[in-house]
């Protein structure tokens, strides 16, 4: 090789090493942007470049993986609560994050569905009514963020829902495998916390874990499942508005003995007048006070979010199992569940109890075994591995597992994407 190759050689593995980022809130790396996916259809998102806390001279960012985060809901802004309140490498008070995961990946938090976070609708004709169409929508701007910077292209790619969000990353998953909408990309798994991916079975938990817990007594506890059993018939006939109706019914009738908890994490210390959307109104009031202006973002954030879960009224019930089956049965990607033991929203009983029903016909599930996930030697939890699935019970975690314990998900994330 002359020394003028070499030279070039030299000089483009350093282009491609760097990258032009935007300083954006808090100073590190990062894109964003706001385009319109279809007519009156505005979407955000917002691109943290992988930043470790110690890094070689011209360290590539796309020697990493990128992980892309939908939020649930359905309207919760993935740009605020994933990343400020979760996985983001600052909090609210703009402390640095230890445990972010953009030490160790590129993020990209993409706010769907359509009003959700800085994404906004110019009219309630535009906001999504089924899951498919929000898949749609991400799918669009993973597109537009591919064509836009294609280096991301080659770079292994996954996904990552939470609560809602994980029902909508599965339908995601499967459009992309399914060719739909025909572009290169990178995909190879998807992850799921706390997935609201079957309703039914979420809430045929509810009654017994509530009593085990010492929420409510027996006589109680028969009350409730009295009302979880009257969204059996509604579910399958497919009476979707009442079947929400219904959802609603058992938490007024389990809030009636306990009085309001915060069902994203049983250990959280409360007042008798406390309301779980104080911490999405926190978050979107510092959303539009602190980093709208950095952005130079015209949207309110979080203005739209009741109209988002209005839309998706008729989605909101519908399970999704029929297309965790899919991705398990027909596709290559690597599929992860990780539950916190905390949570009551989506009790991990409910996990395994979907789980053992996807895995019915096939023995190998039941008969996988399951084994303790250990950090720094210390027990964090349980794990089980069958073919591409893991499902990973989290210790200590509620809803929202990554801020409650981090350490085990950076052990979960390791196992699904790699070190």
């Amino acid at each position: 090789m002359t020394r003028v190759s070499t030279l070039i050689s030299c000089f483009l593995f350093c282009a491609l090493a760097q990258v032009q980022a935007k300083p954006g809130y808090g100073g590190t790396d990062q894109e964003w942007g706001t385009i319109e996916i279809r007519p009156g259809a505005h979407a955000f998102w917002w691109l943290y470049y992988v930043n470790p806390p110690s890094k070689p001279p011209n360290f590539d960012v796309y020697s990493r993986p990128l992980i892309i985060w939908l939020q649930g809901g359905p309207g919760f802004g993935a740009s605020g609560i994933g990343n400020f309140l979760e996985i983001g490498p600052f909090d609210m008070n703009g402390n640095p994050r230890n445990t972010t995961w953009v030490n160790d990946y590129n993020i990209l938090f993409v706010d769907a569905p359509i009003g959700s976070g800085f994404s906004h609708a110019d009219s309630d004709k535009v906001y999504s009514t089924s899951d498919r169409a929000v898949a749609e929508d991400v799918i669009s701007v993973l597109k537009h963020f591919l064509e836009t910077f294609p280096t991301f292209k080659k770079v292994p790619t996954y996904l990552v829902g939470q609560s809602y969000g994980g029902k909508i990353a599965i339908r995601v998953a499967w459009e992309l495998y399914q060719g739909s909408q025909n572009f290169e990309h990178n995909l190879r798994g998807v992850g799921l916390g706390s997935p609201a991916i079957s309703s039914l079975d979420t809430l045929e938990a509810v009654p017994s874990y509530a009593f085990h817990l010492g929420f409510i007594d027996a006589k109680q506890k028969d009350a409730v499942q009295e009302v979880v059993d009257q969204i059996k018939k509604p579910i399958e006939q497919e009476r979707w508005t009442e079947a929400v109706d219904k959802c609603g019914d058992v938490l007024t009738k389990l809030w009636e003995y306990t009085e309001p908890f915060d069902y994203t994490n049983i250990l959280q210390k409360h007042s008798p007048d406390w309301l779980f959307n104080k911490r999405i109104l926190e978050t979107n009031a510092f959303m539009n006070k602190n980093v709208r202006p950095v952005l130079n973002v015209t949207a309110d954030f979080g203005a739209q979010m009741d109209h988002v879960f209005e839309a998706l009224l008729q989605a909101y019930m519908k399970p999704a199992i029929n297309y965790v089956g899919k991705l398990l049965n027909q596709t290559n990607l690597k599929v992860i569940v990780y539950s916190g033991q905390l949570d009551f929203s989506v009790p991990i009983a409910s996990m395994v109890s979907l789980f053992d029903q996807i895995f019915e016909q096939d023995s190998g599930w039941s008969n996988a075994n399951r084994t303790t996930l250990v950090v720094d030697n210390m027990i964090e939890g349980y794990q089980k591995h069958y073919r591409n699935f893991s499902l990973y019970w989290v210790f200590r975690a509620g809803h929202w597992a990554p801020p409650d314990n981090p350490y085990a998900l950076r052990k979960i994330l390791q196992q699904f994407i790699g070190s």
